[in-house]
C-alpha cells in the first residue's frame, strides 16, 4: 500500500526559489519512484524522483514551457543505505548550472540535461488554488509510488537554503 501525503497551498509564493530536503531509504531498485510532485495541470508541474535506472531525476514545466529536465550521473541502488537528498532551485542564479543543485549526503551531484532559464517560474513552486504538493507518488495519479522510508522531510518555499542547513 502506498502512503501519500498531500497539501494544497493557500497563499502565493516566490516562484523562483525552493529547497527540498529529506532522508530516504529505498527498498526497491529498477523502478520509477516519486519523492515529491507538484501539479496544477500537464503544463504546470514539477517533480523529483528516482527513475527506473535508479538515477535521481528532476523535471519542471511552467506555462507549457520546459524549465528543467535533469538526471543525476550517479545511480542509487543501495537498499541498505540512508541517503540525505537536498534539491535546491534558484532560477535567479547568474550561473545556469547552479539554478538547480542536488546534494546527496552532503556531496554535490553532477546533473545532465536542461537547466532553467534566468528568473523563470519553477514548477515546484506553491500556487494558490487547486494545485498541490504530494510526497510519495504522482499528484495526478497514484503511479510511481516511492517504495521505502522518508524522514525529516522539509520543503522551503521561496528560499534557496544551502545543503549544509540540514
Amino acid at each position: 500500500m502506498t502512503t501519500r501525503i498531500a497539501r494544497t497551498a493557500t497563499a502565493s509564493t516566490n516562484e523562483t526559489k525552493f529547497t527540498w530536503s529529506a532522508w530516504v531509504k529505498k527498498t526497491k531498485v529498477g523502478a520509477g519512484q516519486t519523492l515529491i510532485y507538484n501539479y496544477l495541470d500537464g503544463n504546470n508541474r514539477g517533480y523529483f524522483q528516482f527513475d527506473s535506472d535508479d538515477r535521481l531525476y528532476y523535471y519542471d514545466k511552467e506555462g507549457g514551457t520546459l524549465g528543467a529536465d535533469l538526471t543525476s550521473a550517479r545511480k542509487f541502488r543501495d537498499t541498505n543505505c540512508w541517503y540525505h537528498l537536498c534539491l535546491i532551485g534558484d532560477s535567479t542564479d547568474g550561473t545556469q548550472g547552479d539554478r538547480i543543485q542536488l546534494y546527496v549526503n552532503g556531496v554535490r551531484q553532477t546533473m545532465t540535461g536542461t537547466y532553467p532559464g534566468s528568473s523563470v517560474s519553477l514548477g515546484m513552486k506553491v500556487h494558490t488554488g487547486t494545485n498541490y504538493h504530494v510526497l510519495g507518488t504522482n499528484s495526478d495519479s497514484t503511479s510511481n509510488p516511492f517504495l521505502g522510508v522518508m524522514s525529516h522531510v522539509h520543503y522551503i518555499d521561496g528560499i534557496d537554503y544551502p545543503a549544509t542547513t540540514f
